[in-house]
């Protein structure tokens, strides 16, 4: 993150605001797109890809400690010491022993609060192995046709140019000050998945 937050320290933004500006007239989906495109660019080439592999038969109290046990282990089994066969299984045993007093307290820890709802939902998933179905896409192009067809009928009847809005000499234009931008964005929940420009929740906050 901090060598995100480098790079765009670095960042002139305003160059993003110039390409997107025409006879004094800023076109706000060029800028923004282009803004989103570079910070995904960054994102890129910044941060580290981190490839988790799950098993189905997998434990909740598995760690890496007791990977790393469980591999003395087994090293120790093919080479044929029995010294340190004995030594590996004791060792691999407390490290479970203890793996799982650690999950056990984290599965309570959940339900401590009663007015924390997300917490109390998690506890009762890990307690029940609940998982939710994954929800399957119908690929129906008949159905999306005729979505089509029944929303193009008024394009169809419509035979007036289209014109641009005047705006009333009154009208004041909008304007953004940077704390009110920023209190906005420190308010993004990090937990929810990214939108459409897949720039995470955590990024933006911070």
């Amino acid at each position: 993150m901090s060598a995100l937050q480098d790079c765009f320290e670095c960042t002139e933004w305003s160059i993003f605001k110039e390409a997107a500006t025409d006879n004094q007239r800023t076109n706000v989906e060029e800028y923004a797109a282009s803004v989103s495109d570079y910070i995904s660019w960054c994102m890129e080439n910044e941060t580290a890809t981190k490839t988790i592999v799950t098993r189905a038969n997998q434990k909740p109290w598995m760690t890496k400690e007791v990977r790393a046990k469980l591999r003395k282990r087994n090293a120790a089994f093919k080479s044929g010491d029995a010294v340190a066969l004995r030594s590996t299984r004791a060792n691999l045993k407390h490290a479970i022993r203890d793996a799982k007093r650690a999950h056990s307290r984290k599965i309570q820890g959940l339900f401590q609060d009663s007015n924390n709802t997300r917490k109390l939902w998690q506890g009762i998933q890990s307690v029940t192995d609940y998982k939710p179905p994954p929800s399957s896409c119908q690929n129906d192009t008949g159905f999306l046709n005729e979505l089509n067809n029944f929303f193009g009928r008024f394009e169809e009847l419509n035979s007036n140019p289209a014109r641009k809005a005047t705006p009333h000499p009154d009208e004041q234009a909008l304007r953004l000050e940077t704390s009110a931008v920023r209190k906005v964005l420190r308010k993004v929940n990090a937990r929810k998945a990214a939108g459409p420009d897949n720039i995470p929740g955590r990024l933006i906050k911070e």
